[in-house]
């Protein structure tokens, strides 16, 4: 078996699923491992129980998904979707059975197996006498094998089917426009099958109502005609689920209201189901006119086929749309989300500032007055880099270097966030070493990690007694700064602390948006740094970040 990327990152890249456990998340010990915040860890695994593959969630944040259901541990098929994080995996689990049948070929019970059906097809013609002696009705039933009373013939022509089965997937299984997938199942068709005319209708899911996406013409002679097809017929295919041939509309009972169909010239018609699984999802119709000879059983039974690969088909290309369209309003609702997270933090330096101008103005201090409007414009300055920045929120950047003194920097920081410790009477210091030299890294980026570590802190800490200290010293062995965000609150809770850095998780409940951190995590990630936490119930937490220091001149730096 096969998992091919469809959507996220690599997408084309195939991982082949040979052994027993394969599992999928975001630490290295993992056999697929994909840097999305929204994978955990170690998010779901890939199972092969006694030749069959299962998929099975590990408890992760954000869920497993396959085909669009989140599931827990269920099997695999051939073209099932696979959703983990922003990641769409699709399986390819197409066997190469033409040969060991064709040895096979005097054996009873040789099965004929079609791709995107869970179990063997089975292939049987049920001629129904009351609707007419015209008509062929064929029921796909899935367990039927060939009898040993088939003779050579028979058997040559269902390899060459199944053959044709295995080309048309091959053609249609990696094409997720609908457009283009609708007609490809068009010009295969007619590649295999002598029609004059062929039409695909679909069920459409929210109306009800029928589309018609595809018409194909042998000859492109005359006026465009709009679909004309039996109601009667159109409703037993769906129905029962059943295959229709009609080898002469002209004396077929079912054709007697459609004047239009015999006006038209058909003679001969197929008409099948197009199915993914068991679900029907619109039909195939196929017809000849004039005197050109009429469809075979043989024919029935592999546009039946077609059917249900296409069915499957088109069905997996909806699900990537929909994924696709998914996963844009997500990171829509995630920039959003952020934008409102970091705005918050800027507008309460806002109001230290503009609190500090109004207390110089009624004191006529005017050291204070230019001390607060200082505040002011650096908010301002921030708010506007922050809407900028959001233009590359949703892909990974390089940071844009800059020769950074730390202890300006974090005294930068605290001039930010003091408001809101003062509401809660909360204590924030710093405590930087003298040793620091120039540290290079992207200092609007780092001061939204530290800020919103700080707004966190400033959360956890109780009123009136709390504490938060904001420390930097230089690691000269490791040529690398090490920032903490220290606090005295009630510290994360032992089960939650793997997943604070997962996008949308927050310990907060209503009052966080789950961001802040999945932020921290990624301009950390991007400055080839590491963050990590500490935390004990009840005495605090510790966030640490390490940084390595840039050997490059302030010029160089920023090139």
């Amino acid at each position: 078996m096969e998992l091919i990327v469809e959507i996220g990152p690599n997408r084309g890249s195939v991982y082949k699923i040979g052994q027993k456990r394969t599992s999928i998340g975001r630490v290295p010990t993992n056999t697929i491992v994909f840097n999305d915040d929204k994978i955990s860890r170690n998010h779901c695994v890939i199972e092969e129980r006694d030749g069959r593959f299962f998929a099975k969630d590990l408890g992760s944040t954000n869920g497993t998904f396959v085909n669009n259901v989140k599931i827990s541990d269920t099997e695999l098929h051939h073209g099932d979707m696979i959703t983990v994080g922003s990641c769409v995996f699709r399986v390819d689990m197409t066997p190469s059975k033409i040969a060991e049948i064709e040895r096979n070929a005097g054996i009873s019970g040789a099965v004929l197996t079609t791709i995107g059906t869970a179990a063997p097809l089975k292939i049987k013609e049920d001629i129904n006498k009351t609707i007419s002696s015209n008509a062929t009705i064929i029921r796909f039933n899935q367990q039927k094998a060939i009898s040993d009373t088939q003779d050579a013939q028979a058997l040559r022509r269902a390899i060459k089917n199944l053959n044709t089965i295995y080309e048309v997937n091959n053609a249609i299984s990696s094409m997720f426009n609908l457009q283009e997938l609708f007609n490809k199942i068009m010009d295969t068709i007619f590649s295999v099958i002598k029609a004059d005319r062929g039409f695909i209708m679909l069920i459409n899911e929210q109306s009800g109502d029928w589309e018609v996406p595809v018409i194909k013409k042998r000859t492109e002679n005359g006026k465009d005609e709009t679909p004309t097809l039996s109601k009667s017929i159109v409703n037993r295919v769906l129905q029962n689920s059943e295959s229709v041939l009609t080898s002469d509309a002209a004396s077929d009972e079912r054709f007697a209201s459609g004047q239009s169909i015999i006006s038209f010239g058909i003679t001969s018609l197929m008409c099948v189901p197009l199915k993914s699984k068991e679900k029907i999802i619109g039909v195939i119709n196929v017809d000849t006119k004039g005197t050109k000879g009429s469809f075979t059983k043989d024919e029935l039974e592999l546009l039946s086929a077609i059917g249900n690969v296409a069915g499957v088909a088109v069905q997996n290309a909806r699900l990537v749309e929909s994924n696709i369209k998914a996963t844009r309003m997500t990171a829509i609702g995630q920039t959003v989300a952020c934008l409102s997270h970091d705005i918050k933090n800027i507008l309460l330096g806002l109001d230290a500032g503009a609190m500090v101008v109004d207390m110089g103005l009624k004191k006529n201090d005017s050291s204070k007055v230019e001390h607060g409007w200082t505040a002011v414009k650096r908010c301002k300055d921030k708010i506007a880099d922050l809407v900028l920045d959001m233009l590359n929120l949703s892909k990974d950047r390089e940071p844009s270097l800059d020769e950074v003194n730390v202890k300006d920097f974090i005294d930068d920081v605290i001039v930010t966030c003091q408001a809101r410790a003062d509401e809660k009477k909360i204590k924030l210091k710093s405590v930087c070493a003298d040793n620091i030299p120039a540290i290079f890294f992207d200092k609007k980026s780092m001061d939204r990690v530290i800020s919103n570590l700080v707004s966190n802190s400033v959360d956890a800490v109780e009123k009136d007694n709390g504490e938060i200290t904001i420390s930097a010293e230089f690691d000269t062995g490791a040529d690398s700064l090490i920032l903490k965000v220290t606090d005295n609150g009630s510290g994360i809770p032992a089960d939650k602390i793997t997943k604070i850095f997962d996008m949308d998780f927050s310990t907060k409940g209503s009052k966080g948006t789950g961001i802040g951190l999945a932020v921290v995590k990624k301009v950390i990630t991007e400055h080839k740094g590491t963050i990590d936490v500490s935390s004990v119930a009840g005495k605090g937490t510790t966030f640490r970040i390490i940084l390595h220091r840039f050997p490059k001149t302030t010029s160089e730096a920023k090139k």
